[in-house]
């Protein structure tokens, strides 16, 4: 039972609970927090409390350490005894806490703090070294809710069941002593104790499938339900590269694209056996250790299907799940813990089905938020609305999907949006009010600084939301940073120039007696400043700008010009990649990557372009209009063509599989003078205007409609 529990500022040192109702031959009542009981005298509260309200004097509240002096809360009651809670200490590392302590981030235990708090619990967050020494009381962590607050320190009481989340600590040995002291003399309920982190299991030969030239491993999360039960919650596909023995974190994909990219019609059979399987691991760990709460079973995949259980996770970062908020996975990732927590502690949690926000995607029009820089909502405000926003409306009819095109002035309060939707029966825009939206699709670049700050606090606001799905979560992709990432896939190697992050000149010097001309950029800049290119001719320098190209005798003469307008900068040198050429000018290409409405990556336009200067985009071109022209053999540039779309594929998979959730991305590309494609730079929001231009209507249309038809796909399957 929810009662709403209230502290009365008085003087008296006596701890005392004032009821409506007071039975004559009760004169105290044992009153339980977590782990620690008062006994309390009882008054009658003559008038002085409001409806379902108990009022407790300030000496009983600051025995019990209530942290609220107001507040709802769930409590089981017995004869002589109100006992509030349930309390959940989370364990975590002392790293971990430091360092949100330090940066002030949310941490994914926010989201469980404020849904125990939802519940009429409560959570908090410690270290082994917050326990105080005799065990009385723990200096735990917690946050009050609004997005700016700060991270602060408060006493409680020993809690009723303690979450063991301690990644990767330092101390292990000592955790253990302290988590033994908490169950065993204090009779605290304790999850996953005294498991190891990891159980490995012993290597097996098989041969494992493959998908873009890595092993294929699968991860599954099982957590127990509200009642004890495990459930199959979320799964990730992890690549392994051949010449790495553990499998790179970050090389993740989205379980069940995978399962259908390498296993196709089979990876339904495929996946149910998988989560069999892993349901029959849970129970067999569970009956040598009840404490467990979840596990994160690691297969390796074979080239039929079958898996092969390589090792357990006991304590599960959770991240495929976690990142994705808004997700089904993502509520079941944070609430199942916290609904078997409460079933530990001695209660029972009333609704514990998918919330309305989550399963009426199933039943309505999606609605999508088109989050746009100031510029383009000006142009519908004076009735000139884009090509890009009036396919958008058209593809929004087709889809049957409800949209509206926003900005940063346009947030209201209250999670209200004055947007901008076109109504096609009235053949016009039309500003109205709208909710905050099921999905976001995010276009907007480019803010000055004021408005910058006011998207950045939105985007945050969307975030920690998580009722919103996102569609390109990510701007800019660092240049140094992406190359990174795309080395660890060997599969994409060959394809990447070399990059050398803040190099020194001695080594800019030593790329250019390699390759003779090296590209210098910024590692953020987004857009075709910051770009300078050197080049190695024969007894002197040359330095193409935006403005002007410059010669120089030596190398050390052009990097004193060039070294202070970079210098505040993190920058990139990268081998220069001798383009083919297209009627004297070297040709670059653009790879549009989309999200389909089968959530797949697909290329949606391939579009060839010249310049003038490295800064400069000047024309562009239909594939077949000029490339059986640039390659005469009919067949290379077909060749060349599937290899782009290949290439381009694995870099917006990786990509995604490190960044979270995106839906689209622009790929530059050069192609050297063999057919051979080279991956230049990454853009988070492709410009789409420019490389319509010369297009036929279908497959200009086809780049508005398809994120779209993404956001749906979102909406109603995850």
């Amino acid at each position: 039972m929810k009662i709403k529990i209230r502290v009365m500022h008085d003087n008296e040192p006596v701890p005392t609970l004032f009821l409506d109702k007071v039975p004559e031959d009760i004169a105290t009542m044992d009153v339980g927090y977590g782990a620690k009981k008062i006994t309390a005298r009882v008054k009658k509260a003559d008038g002085k409390t409001r409806t379902d309200e108990i009022l407790i004097n300030q000496a009983l509240s600051e025995q019990l350490m209530l942290r609220e002096k107001q507040r709802s809360i769930l409590s089981n009651t017995h004869p002589g005894q109100l006992i509030l809670g349930p309390l959940i200490g989370i364990h975590v590392s002392a790293a971990y806490k430091a360092e949100l302590l330090k940066n002030n981030i949310e941490g994914d235990y926010r989201r469980f703090i404020t849904a125990a708090d939802s519940l009429g619990g409560e959570a908090f967050l410690f270290a082994s070294g917050d326990v105080e020494e005799n065990g009385s009381f723990i200096n735990g962590l917690t946050k009050a809710d609004g997005g700016d607050s700060k991270w602060q320190h408060h006493k409680y009481p020993l809690p009723n069941v303690i979450y063991s989340q301690y990644h990767n600590d330092d101390n292990p040995q000592h955790i253990k002593q302290v988590l033994t002291a908490l169950a065993d003399t204090h009779g605290i309920k304790v999850t996953n104790y005294p498991e190891p982190q990891f159980h490995v299991i012993p290597n097996q030969t098989f041969k494992a499938a493959e998908m873009l030239d890595c092993c294929l491993e699968v991860r599954l999360l099982m957590q127990r339900d509200h009642c004890g039960l495990w459930k199959y919650s979320a799964g990730c596909a992890v690549l392994a590269p051949h010449d790495i023995k553990e499998p790179t974190l970050f090389i993740k994909h989205p379980l069940d694209a995978a399962l259908r990219e390498v296993y196709a019609d089979n990876f339904k059979k495929v996946k149910e056996n998988l989560t069999q399987r892993a349901l029959a691991e849970s129970v067999r760990l569970d009956s040598q250790n009840p404490t467990l709460l979840e596990l994160e079973m690691h297969f390796g995949m074979d080239s039929s299907g079958a898996a092969h259980l390589k090792n357990i996770d006991i304590m599960p970062e959770k991240r495929y799940a976690l990142d994705f908020k808004g997700s089904s996975a993502a509520y079941w990732a944070i609430r199942r813990p916290l609904y078997y927590c409460f079933h530990l502690a001695g209660y029972q949690v009333g609704n514990v089905d998918l919330p309305r926000y989550i399963k009426k995607r199933y039943r309505q029009r999606v609605l999508i938020g088109i989050f746009e820089a100031m510029g383009r909502i000006r142009s519908i405000q004076s009735g000139n609305a884009d090509i890009d926003q009036q396919l958008l409306a058209k593809a929004s009819r087709e889809l049957e999907c409800t949209t509206y095109h926003f900005s940063v002035n346009d947030l209201g309060h209250n999670k209200t949006i004055n947007g901008w939707h076109y109504s096609h029966r009235k053949k016009k825009w039309l500003h109205k009010e709208f909710p905050w939206p099921q999905v976001l699709y995010d276009r907007a670049t480019f803010f000055r600084a004021a408005q910058r700050e006011k998207a950045k606090i939105f985007r945050n606001r969307i975030k920690d939301n998580g009722s919103t799905l996102l569609i390109n979560n990510k701007s800019v992709f660092g240049k140094g940073r992406t190359d990174k990432i795309l080395c660890k896939m060997p599969y994409l190697r060959p394809y990447l120039p070399d990059n050398l992050v803040n190099p020194t000149p001695s080594k800019i010097e030593e790329l250019l007696e390699r390759f003779a001309m090296v590209f210098v950029k910024t590692e953020y800049d987004s857009r075709m400043s910051g770009v300078w290119k050197i080049e190695k001719l024969e007894g002197l320098y040359k330095l193409s700008t935006e403005e002007a190209s410059l010669s120089y005798k030596s190398f050390v003469q052009l990097w004193s010009e060039l070294q202070p307008i970079i210098a505040p900068e993190s920058y990139v040198a990268q081998q220069g990649i001798y383009a083919v050429e297209y009627k004297t000018h070297p040709l670059n290409v653009r790879a549009i990557m989309q999200k389909n409405h089968q959530g797949q990556w697909e290329a949606a336009l391939i579009k060839p372009w010249i310049t003038n200067s490295p800064t400069i985009r000047e024309k562009t071109f239909n594939w077949q209009q000029i490339m059986p022209e640039v390659f005469p053999l009919s067949p290379k540039a077909d060749a060349i063509y599937r290899d782009i779309c290949r290439v381009a594929t694995a870099v917006a998979q990786t990509l995604e599989a490190r960044s979270g959730p995106l839906g689209e991305l622009g790929i530059d590309i050069v192609i050297d003078k063999t057919g051979h494609p080279w991956i230049i730079e990454i853009n988070g929001k492709t410009n789409k205007t420019f490389f319509i231009r010369n297009e036929p209507s279908d497959a200009r249309y086809r780049l508005f409609y398809n994120p779209l038809a993404y956001g749906i796909y979102l909406a109603r399957n995850c």
